[in-house]
C-alpha cells in the first residue's frame, strides 16, 4: 500500500500560494490532490510566506492530517497485511526510540482502530519567535516557559486542557 504513490493525497490548503520548488505551480486555497512531488514542495515551501516557517509547519500538519485521514481508517488498521505495508513505508523516515519495532506498532494500530481523524489535535510548540543560530540559519526558538505546560499535559494525560497559540510573525 502507498499512501500517496498510487493515488495522491487530498489536503486542505489553508493558504494559496506559490511554489519556490515547481516553477509554474500555484497551490490555490482549499481541498486539492497533491502527487508525491507537489506534496514534497507543500510541506518545505517557507518562501511564500511572510510568516515563513510558521505557515510552513501549518502545511505540514494538513499533509499529515490528510495522510492521517488515508491512514486511520478500519479497512487499515484491522488489516495486518495493510498495517505492515504502512509501517514499511514509513519507518525509514522517522527517528525512534529502540524500543518502537514494527511489532510494537503493529500492536498499536489495532489499539487505534476506533481512533478516526477527528480524534487527533495539531499543535506547534510554543515560541518565542525567530533567530538565527550560530551557524546563520534561521531557527525558530522555542518558548522554555511555555513548553513546561506541554511536557506537564503529556506527563499527567491531561494535554486535551493545553491551549496553544497560533503561531505567527507580527
Amino acid at each position: 500500500m502507498s499512501i500517496m504513490r498510487d493515488s495522491g493525497v487530498d489536503i486542505d490548503n489553508p493558504v494559496g500560494f506559490d511554489s519556490s520548488a515547481l516553477p509554474e505551480r500555484y497551490f490555490a486555497e482549499g481541498p486539492q490532490r497533491l502527487n508525491g512531488t507537489e506534496a514534497l514542495a507543500f510541506v518545505r515551501e517557507r518562501y511564500a510566506f511572510a510568516d515563513g516557517d510558521f505557515q510552513r509547519a501549518r502545511n505540514q500538519q494538513a499533509f499529515i492530517k490528510a495522510v492521517l485521514g488515508k491512514s486511520l481508517t478500519a479497512e487499515t488498521l484491522t488489516n495486518p497485511a495493510r498495517i505492515s505495508d504502512l509501517v514499511g513505508a514509513i519507518a525509514p523516515y522517522l527517528a525512534v526510540d529502540d524500543g518502537l519495532n514494527s511489532a510494537y506498532v503493529a500492536g498499536l494500530a489495532v489499539q487505534l482502530r476506533d481512533v478516526r481523524l477527528g480524534d487527533v489535535t495539531f499543535f506547534t510548540l510554543p515560541t518565542t519567535g525567530t533567530g538565527t543560530s550560530p551557524d546563520g540559519q534561521s531557527i525558530v526558538v522555542i518558548d522554555q516557559e511555555k513548553l513546561k505546560a506541554v511536557q506537564q499535559g503529556f506527563q499527567t494525560d491531561t494535554l486535551d486542557a493545553y491551549q496553544p497559540e497560533v503561531q505567527t510573525i507580527e
